[in-house]
């Protein structure tokens, strides 16, 4: 993982937090997408028949890097359908494009 080996971090004490997004459960897409994400991912990447779960996709990337899965945390309510609880991404249902990442090195 390229933030450990620039830090000189153990990967095994990153902690992550995927924030908010669209949920599984709104997020149908075609066969061969979900057939890509699954073979790329696992199969636990794919909900019912064609629905892309994103959270267990970065949590499977975050575990492949090292990260335990322990020290994974993941928003739980979809941008698409809570739109009244997801007041970090107003207007996330309607337009697409923004991500962000933070990354926070305590003292020693």
């Amino acid at each position: 993982m390229p933030l450990a080996e620039e830090t000189g971090s153990p990967v095994s004490q990153v902690r992550a937090y995927v924030g908010p997004h669209i949920g599984r459960e709104d997020y149908e897409v075609s066969p061969e997408l979900a057939a890509r994400f699954s073979a790329e991912f696992g199969p636990e990447v794919i909900w019912g028949e064609r629905n892309l779960d994103l959270g267990a996709a970065v949590k499977a990337a975050l575990m492949g890097a090292g990260v335990p899965s322990g020290s994974i945390a993941c928003y739980g309510a979809s941008t698409a359908s809570a739109t009244r609880e997801v007041l970090l991404v107003p207007g996330r249902a309607r337009s697409c494009g923004r991500h962000g990442a933070l990354a926070v090195m305590p003292e020693e």
